[in-house]
């Protein structure tokens, strides 16, 4: 799934080189199943995806805060000009 993204979207525009280290990065990311294993050791395979990705749904919407408020925070530090 990984690759197919890459050759689609990025391959095209990247030189012999690049692709040859997006080869050799693609050797070392783990499946999805090991990932799951990995991020949930102790877990049976019925709960083990439902566990992660509720806490990555959990990771996004903190990040998204965080986010948010350090983008409001430069806004009301140093707004645009056209806003002074």
């Amino acid at each position: 799934m990984l690759r197919q993204a890459y050759a689609e979207s990025l391959e095209p525009y990247h030189s012999w080189i690049l692709r040859q280290t997006f080869t050799v990065f693609l050797s070392a990311v783990p499946s999805y199943e090991s990932l799951l294993r990995l991020l949930s050791p102790g877990l049976g395979d019925v709960e083990r995806e439902a566990v992660v990705l509720n806490d990555v749904r959990i990771y996004i919407y903190i990040y998204i805060y965080i986010y948010v408020y350090i983008y409001m925070y430069m806004y009301i530090c140093s707004p645009p000009d056209w806003a002074t």
